[in-house]
């Protein structure tokens, strides 16, 4: 759901940057652009990000498009059917627009801030925030990214021993004399929330080259982060899962994906990477065959 503008009220084909008369190829580049740039794990701000989403849901859907063009309006999710109707309204996150007729006892006990009525939810956000930033909240995912999961909890799924080829940094000068092209073998096993993936296409950037020429041992790589010798290098490429680990849950074999952090190591043949560093390439988004 998008707190701020109304999604009903926004143009869709401004959101994505396009002309009423785009082409389906044309939504979806424009979608492929935004998505990565807008994302909030790179500093994007979560309602525009939400907005684009919602954006490509309708126009790149040939029928929902359709009907947006006709009416103007939007086909509303299951959520907001939802919340449009329990409760006359009332579970909305965002301030209501008029005042339910009838109230249960619950509805009348929310919290009042400001003279205005808010919804539990909206209430309890604003208490958190007036705290700032004395409490920390962890969810089970955060604790385990955090502190990690014992071993014994899980299986770890078996690799075959097999040797990858990667383009390594093994001291911080010109290219041509600082990188070296090796062969190792693999990892043994896919730890917890771990993916095998085939890297199909790394490309050299600037800032990948900035990594290599910048010298003193330890430095500051192109993204600020500490870097030392011997590393792989590469921040950007494009692969396909071959193999996922226990505890992955929206990856699965040959799906197509990017990195999602930097310093990953792109310039390899294979790649064992976590994948919370990883982004989904959805099947909508790849090359028209």
């Amino acid at each position: 759901m998008v707190d701020g503008p109304d999604v009903a009220e926004v143009d869709l084909y401004a959101v994505l940057g396009v002309s009423r008369t785009a082409k389906d190829l044309e939504i979806r580049r424009a979608y492929r652009n935004l998505i990565t740039r807008e994302h909030p794990d790179k500093g994007g701000d979560a309602d525009r990000f939400t907005l684009i989403q919602r954006a490509y849901d309708v126009l790149g859907n040939d029928s929902k498009r359709k009907q947006y063009d006709e009416t103007g309006r939007l086909e509303k999710t299951v959520d907001e059917e939802f919340m449009d109707t329990f409760g006359g309204g009332a579970f909305r996150d965002k301030a209501r627009q008029q005042q339910v007729d009838r109230e249960s006892m619950a509805e009348q006990l929310a919290v009042r801030q400001s003279d205005q009525f808010q919804s539990h939810t909206a209430g309890f956000e604003a208490w958190m925030r007036s705290r700032g930033d004395s409490v920390t909240t962890f969810t089970a995912e955060n604790a385990a990214d955090q502190f990690g999961v014992v071993k014994s909890s899980y299986e770890a799924v078996p690799l075959p021993n097999i040797r990858a080829y990667q383009a390594r940094c093994k001291a911080f000068g010109k290219p041509k004399e600082s990188l070296e092209l090796i062969c190792e073998a693999i990892p043994q096993a896919l730890e917890w929330g771990e993916v095998l993936v085939s890297m199909r296409a790394a490309p050299v950037n600037p800032g990948d080259l900035y990594d290599v020429q910048t010298g003193g041992g330890t430095h500051l790589g192109s993204s600020g982060e500490v870097l030392k010798t011997p590393f792989v290098g590469g921040n950007d490429g494009i692969g396909v899962v071959v193999k996922v680990g226990p505890g992955v849950k929206n990856l699965q074999e040959n799906d197509w994906v990017l990195p999602f952090k930097s310093h990953l190591g792109t310039w390899r043949s294979l790649a064992v990477l976590k994948e919370k560093d990883t982004l989904k390439i959805p099947v909508e988004l790849m090359p028209l065959e």
